[in-house]
């Protein structure tokens, strides 16, 4: 079982924008990703392990999932950032323990 996502498999931009650099010094490189994936839908799941962790491009994702290039960025796009609130949820909430 998985317990961590590691952030190596993104490109700089990707994690540039995932995480500002802020957040990124507080948290590390690993976050638990049962956590994250249990916040996601199962349709941002599926988006976020096809690109990910099986590596597919957009147009092979799109074509998987049965939705257009442009969707498909867009929804990874949505994915990133609910992630990114994610975590900054997660963060807030350690400062107040």
């Amino acid at each position: 079982m998985v317990s961590f996502i590691s952030f190596n498999s993104f490109t700089e931009k990707e994690k540039n924008q995932l995480l500002k650099e802020d957040i990124n010094q507080d948290v590390g490189t690993d976050i638990e990703l049962d956590y994250i994936f249990s916040m996601l839908k199962p349709k941002e799941r599926a988006l976020l392990t096809l690109r990910i962790v099986e590596d597919k491009d957009f147009n092979e994702i799109g074509s998987i999932l049965g939705i257009s290039n442009a969707t498909t960025r867009k929804r990874f796009e949505r994915v990133k950032n609910k992630i990114q609130n994610i975590i900054r949820g997660r963060l807030q909430d350690e400062g107040k323990n």
